[in-house]
């Protein structure tokens, strides 16, 4: 899952997301792309990051 998907899902910014896998919240890993690496998030970490977040 890309960034945006990543934070359309978790109802944050990319901006917002960044800053999480900065401090260490979010792990990514990073595919190599055409120019660039690219960021990638696991779907299944994500719901869990998503329930520690916004616990219902």
């Amino acid at each position: 899952m890309n960034k945006q998907s990543a934070a359309d899902f978790l109802g944050m910014s990319v901006r917002a997301l960044e800053r999480y896998v900065q401090q260490g919240k979010i792990s990514v890993t990073y595919d190599k792309g055409k120019t660039r690496p690219t960021a990638n998030m696991v779907w299944v970490y994500l719901l869990s990051v998503q329930f520690v977040l916004n616990p219902q």
